[in-house]
């Protein structure tokens, strides 16, 4: 009897393992998609355990509509378990904003035969993603690598750029989270480690002084300077330095440069 009580409670703790971290990859590969789209202008509020919420695994809130996300880990996870949270969320109307539901599934072939099923929830969605226990495994996979590359600025990703981005979204999240409550992309945004802000797209903000920066270093021969996805890159002869609108270095480097006024690389150099 003892050995039987032991089992079971093992198995339960193997589970809930494996479903926090089908939960976390979850929330990096969502994360990846609204911080592009934050780039792009589009604000969105995430947030997990939402208070009064049908379906708050994940939730989702744009200025057009809620988007409600159920985890079902399980490849056996019908429309059953799920129906009566789906049809009150469905016809919630807390904030007037329409409501998407969705349910997550391990598999694509799952996900197929729920969309077909004759007693599926009407108007919910149903998608799959990765189960894998393993990081390495869900970040090079389809749909989080595909966001991951998508989000990263630059035109290529080695594996150890997909790593450190992985991982610093999973840290930003860690603090920026408030369980039971919505918080603004901005806000994990600014939660992102400094090793990873300086490569992921972000909507350019003019540091102080800006316009006045760029036409000093367009004084400076061989200097180059480039704007793209709000990241600004300083180039010239055997060297590349970059910043995100967002790296207080960079404020710092358009106020030597303003105090300055270099005439050579070299001088310019001496700033950095």
């Amino acid at each position: 009897m003892a050995a039987s009580r032991l089992a079971r409670k093992n198995r339960g703790g193997r589970a809930n393992f494996a479903g926090n971290a089908f939960e976390a990859h979850f929330a990096i590969w969502r994360l990846a998609l609204v911080l592009e789209q934050l780039s792009r202008g589009t604000a969105t509020r995430v947030g997990l355990q939402l208070a009064g919420a049908h379906v708050d695994d994940w939730v989702e809130v744009t200025s057009r509509e809620r988007r409600h996300f159920q985890l079902k880990r399980s490849i056996t996870a019908g429309w059953s378990a799920v129906r009566s949270d789906f049809e009150q969320e469905l016809s919630s109307r807390r904030d007037r904003k329409p409501v998407k539901v969705c349910l997550v599934v391990p598999s694509e072939a799952r996900a197929a035969r729920l969309r077909a099923a004759k007693g599926r929830v009407r108007t919910a969605l149903v998608l799959s993603f990765p189960s894998s226990l393993r990081p390495d495994v869900v970040m090079r996979a389809r749909p989080c690598g595909d966001a991951l590359r998508l989000l990263w600025s630059q035109p290529s990703m080695t594996e150890s750029d997909l790593r450190l981005l992985w991982f610093a979204l999973d840290e930003a999240w860690q603090l920026a989270r408030r369980p039971g409550r919505l918080v603004s992309s901005s806000r994990v945004l600014r939660a992102l480690p400094r090793r990873a802000i300086d490569f992921v797209r972000q909507s350019w903000n003019d540091p102080p002084g800006w316009e006045r920066v760029l036409a000093a270093v367009a004084q400076v021969p061989g200097l180059s300077c480039k704007v793209e996805h709000g990241i600004v890159t300083f180039s010239g002869a055997g060297f590349s330095s970059r910043y995100s609108c967002r790296n207080p270095n960079l404020k710092q480097l358009a106020k030597k440069v303003l105090a300055k006024l270099p005439k050579s690389l070299d001088e310019f150099l001496e700033l950095l």
